[in-house]
């Protein structure tokens, strides 16, 4: 199946009042400046028009964000909702910069104490920097970089999500045929038993861009579910589990202070692979390990209690990308 890359559109046909106040999405909440609601196409509201000069801006800034490549509707929308709409007038746009707007949006942060909505989890990586020709008693021992930003929801708490709603009455939960043999020492299972196949896409040339800021997602697809029922976009198949953040000019600045001279392309590239192994490993959390050896007890969309086993069936990357994921 070829994924379409991920598009931005942003709801335009909404009061601006509601744009103002709305904190939703078809599908669970992303930080609010990443929020999207799945692939292939995310839609995205820009946070308040206060933000900018003036709503003409505001319009005018969202109208640029729908969609990667402009068509006839793209034009229609300009005119109908941003030209011909009340509150645009075009003397507001006297001295418009579109890079300092993009800057405005590039500066919205979260507050430390803000509460991430929907399950979603704020957390920093610490990774070793090593250096040629410099060894130390231990990789504990050497030192460490910071890379701030990774937004991440609990494994057990998607696979819960993707289970409880309603497309997963769509889900094939009885296999075709049956090979397990139950051990004649142990007590049978009171609950039917479902077996939960996990498949994962991720593509770091695929990065979600608002503005200049950018991230390299993971998406979570349920096995269960049809590849026909998955390929449409109006399922919202595609469930948000990781953003993981790029390493940026800082990493160089802290290796040199570290080791006097900046890190060589070789050095760049295993720490990108440190990445993705510390961000598996905090996704590979306890609760899920248990989950994936005691299974999960959950009542499905038709009241029946069963016991669910996630599995991971696919994990699909570009070629580049396979060896970030599978080099330790």
């Amino acid at each position: 199946m070829t994924i379409a890359p991920v598009s931005l559109d942003v709801e335009m046909d909404n009061a601006l009042d509601d744009l103002q106040t709305s904190n939703i999405s078809p599908s669970p909440s992303l930080p609010q400046e990443y929020r999207s609601s799945g692939l292939p196409k995310c839609k995205i509201r820009l946070p308040n028009w206060n933000l900018f000069s003036n709503p003409s801006v505001f319009r005018l800034m969202s109208w640029f964000y729908t969609g990667v490549t402009k068509t006839l509707k793209d034009l229609n929308n300009l005119v109908h909702n941003v030209l011909l709409a009340p509150d645009f007038k075009l003397e507001d746009l006297t001295g418009f910069d579109a890079s300092k707007e993009v800057q405005k949006i590039d500066k919205l942060k979260f507050k430390d104490d803000e509460h991430l909505p929907n399950g979603w989890m704020k957390a920093s990586l610490s990774i070793p920097m090593p250096c040629s020709k410099v060894s130390f008693p231990s990789e504990a021992d050497a030192p460490k970089f910071e890379v701030q930003a990774l937004y991440y929801r609990k494994l057990v708490d998607v696979i819960k999500s993707a289970f409880e709603e309603h497309s997963s009455e769509d889900f094939h939960i009885t296999p075709f045929a049956e090979y397990w043999q139950p051990q004649p020492d142990v007590p049978p299972e009171q609950l039917e038993v479902v077996v939960a196949g996990i498949m994962l896409w991720s593509d770091s040339t695929h990065l979600i861009s608002f503005g200049n800021a950018s991230l390299w997602p993971i998406y979570l697809y349920i096995g269960n579910l049809s590849k026909y029922a998955q390929a449409k976009p109006s399922m919202f198949a595609a469930h948000h589990l990781a953003y993981i953040p790029k390493l940026d000019d800082a990493i160089q600045d802290e290796y040199k202070l570290q080791y006097g001279k900046l890190a060589s392309p070789e050095v760049l590239a295993h720490l990108r692979q440190e990445v993705i192994q510390a961000v598996w490993f905090l996704l590979l959390d306890d609760e899920f390990m248990e989950a994936y050896e005691n299974g999960i007890v959950l009542e499905f969309s038709d009241g029946i209690l069963r016991r669910l086993f996630p599995r991971f069936f696919i994990y699909s990357a570009d070629y580049p990308e396979k060896y970030a994921i599978i080099l330790t």
